[in-house]
């Protein structure tokens, strides 16, 4: 029986309870009786089939293994020499049917050839992202829209909720009860949520829409936010989502947390709002809102934040530094790409500059050099559009001029000047606040955050009253 048979016969994307335990502890394994990986060249293509099983292994990521013959074994394309850029037809996509009946899918992964001591060979490599798609049998009544996410690890949200626990031992001769302080539920965006810290190492979003159209990427854009406010990836292991009728479950190979940071979030968790829950909220809606409708897998945003996340993490300060400015930049340059621009006049005054060139008689290859650098006057410089935001009460005169001053050095001096010092740490503390309220600025966030730029980390309000420091 051929594998879409098969998938046919048992459409199914649904996790037991036991699977969902032996994930979160990082044990979870599945026999496949028929593995599929099918190369992605266009030249030379090859498909090699055999039974063997999913697992996860040490820190939770997620392999794949089965056997083919030695006929099998000689087709596989071993040219690649070590630091060649990996071409898109040394990928394949794995297709594995486990013994429930479930279709696992994975794209544009790498394998690996060994031999058994039974002189079988074995196809192995690692799993970045696995997905099962189903369906739910129509008499079953389905309205709406859900998203589940699992995050195995210590992540604190803030709670407006609790929990009721009781149990019963040896039918009622000994009981007990607690309550915890453990749930985050909110709504934005018309979707409802409710996220639940079940212990220390298990964190479950849910996501309950009326609409049997939600967005595409709707984890994504959940997981960034989240990161946005938190000040950390998220790194997630499992979710189910079901649209309507269609369900899909899909396993991540997570990346692991780094230690430290020197990065701070807006907010930091812990008694230093009244209503914190209602504070955080405020600033989730007003982010996903922001992202949700973007047409990508990830904002432009998330890669600025985890550039920052990572860069902050290293052993250098430069580093951190001269990442901090350049995503600083990339954000005025992205995300306010209508300031800035030259008034008609002014584009008018470049037009002639270049007209008046053209009249040079040159044989050195300077003429063009200049136009060009007079025609690049046309594009906004991202110091033109720091003034239009500052004029607007976006950003603080001394905030421009700290980025200023962090860019040229950080960019023209990496690793040599003589500014690791505490006015250079502080430049970094003030580009920090100058991250978010550029992110605040575009999301069009109004309400408290935390000022790390001064010392206390003291609670301000966004935006200021005043425009110029």
């Amino acid at each position: 029986m051929k594998m879409n048979e098969h998938a046919k016969l048992g459409r199914q994307a649904e996790l037991s309870e036991s699977e969902l335990e032996s994930l979160k502890h990082g044990l979870w394994e599945i026999d496949c009786p028929q593995v599929t990986v099918k190369s992605r060249s266009s030249l030379n293509p090859c498909t090699f089939n055999g039974s063997g099983f999913l697992k996860q292994v040490f820190s939770h990521q997620l392999i794949f293994k089965f056997y083919v013959n030695a006929q099998e074994y000689s087709r596989i394309n071993r040219n690649l020499q070590l630091g060649e850029t990996i071409p898109d037809e040394a990928y394949y996509d794995l297709a594995a049917l486990d013994y429930k009946g479930r279709l696992w899918r994975c794209e544009r992964i790498l394998i690996d050839i060994n031999r058994s001591a039974s002189r079988e060979f074995i196809i192995q490599g690692s799993i970045p992202k696995i997905i099962c798609e189903g369906e739910i049998p129509e008499y079953v009544g389905c309205k709406g829209s859900t998203l589940e996410i699992r995050v195995f690890d210590d992540i604190n949200i803030p709670c407006n909720e609790r929990t009721l626990t009781k149990k019963s031992i040896a039918r009622g001769v000994q009981s007990s009860k607690s309550i915890s302080r453990n749930i985050w539920k909110f709504k934005c965006c018309k979707l409802n949520f409710l996220l639940v810290k079940e212990d220390k190492k298990l964190l479950i979003i849910n996501v309950i829409s009326s609409e049997e159209k939600i967005s595409e990427y709707l984890r994504e854009c959940i997981l960034e936010t989240l990161q946005f406010i938190l000040g950390y990836p998220i790194n997630w292991a499992v979710s189910y989502k079901r649209i309507g009728y269609t369900t899909e479950v899909t396993l991540c190979s997570p990346r692991q947390r780094l230690a430290s940071s020197r990065f701070q979030p807006p907010f930091i968790l812990g008694g230093y709002f009244i209503n914190e829950a209602q504070v955080f909220r405020r600033l989730f809606a007003k982010y996903l809102q922001h992202i949700i409708n973007y047409d990508q897998p990830l904002h432009p945003l998330w890669a600025q934040l985890n550039a920052i996340y990572d860069a902050s993490s290293g052993m250098f300060i430069d580093a951190h530094a001269l990442t901090l400015t350049v995503a600083i930049e990339s954000i005025v340059s992205g995300e306010f790409s209508h300031l800035g621009k030259l008034t008609k006049k002014e584009e008018e005054a470049v037009q002639k500059a270049v007209e008046y060139v053209e009249g040079w008689n040159d044989n050195t290859g300077i003429k063009e050099r200049v136009k060009g650098s007079i025609n690049a006057m046309l594009q906004p410089r991202v110091g033109d559009k720091m003034k239009a935001l500052e004029k607007a009460g976006a950003i603080t005169k001394t905030q421009a001029k700290a980025w200023q001053n962090l860019r040229n050095k950080s960019a023209h001096s990496y690793q040599t000047h003589n500014s690791k010092n505490s006015k250079f740490v502080e430049l970094i503390f003030q580009m920090n606040v100058l991250f978010y309220h550029l992110i605040f600025y575009a999301i069009g966030y109004k309400g408290s955050y935390m000022d790390v730029s001064e010392l206390g980390f003291p609670i301000k309000q966004y935006p200021s009253c005043k425009n110029t420091e």
